[in-house]
């Protein structure tokens, strides 16, 4: 019983711990998430990726989602989310590792308020993938966004090949695999 009672504790903080950025905030700057507010809920693995454009921080076009001729690692975040911050090295890793196949890490900040925050934020990581800064969070309901980080892989033929709520630390495997999948136009990975 003690055994059970410990396991079912670890889990659980476990849980916390993935969903720490998925609560609702209401400071000025934070965004609200909440089941109401994500139209698009319905969005799987294996659904069209709806098409979203938007500007980098360095002021380029950025289409996201429909046919491409690259599979796309898209991460939407915050810079108040503590699993966003954790996870953008690892972002970076998979750009510099997959530079030589047609994989394109993208991120997307749903911060509110000013792009200057999110600047220093990225400078500071030295990260070198595109970056905007979606200040009116109008991905999320397109992309059906519940919490922060939320994590995609898109195909080259516009379908959602794997998606994480949380970081994606907890399923790098998945979402390796649901990349590899993507490159060789195999099937999407189950969640």
């Amino acid at each position: 019983m003690r055994g059970t009672a410990i396991g079912l504790f670890a889990f659980s903080a476990v849980v916390i711990s993935a969903t720490a950025c998925t609560s609702d905030r209401s400071s000025a700057a934070s965004s609200t998430y909440s089941l109401k507010n994500a139209s698009a809920a319905s969005l799987r693995v294996g659904s069209d990726a709806p098409v979203f454009t938007t500007t980098s921080l360095d002021s380029a076009a950025m289409r996201i989602g429909g046919v491409s001729d690259s599979v796309v690692l898209l991460n939407v975040w915050a810079t108040w989310c503590t699993s966003c911050r954790e996870e953008f090295a690892e972002l970076e890793q998979i750009r510099l590792q997959r530079a030589t196949s047609a994989v394109r890490v993208i991120g997307v900040s749903v911060d509110q308020g000013g792009s200057e925050k999110v600047r220093r934020f990225v400078a500071a990581q030295g990260t070198h993938f595109p970056v905007a800064h979606d200040r009116e969070a109008r991905i999320n309901p397109l992309y059906g966004i519940l919490g922060l980080p939320t994590t995609f892989v898109l195909g080259k033929d516009g379908k959602v090949r794997w998606m994480q709520t949380g970081s994606f630390l907890l399923d790098t495997i998945g979402m390796r695999k649901a990349l590899d999948a993507a490159l060789s136009n195999g099937p999407a990975t189950p969640q």
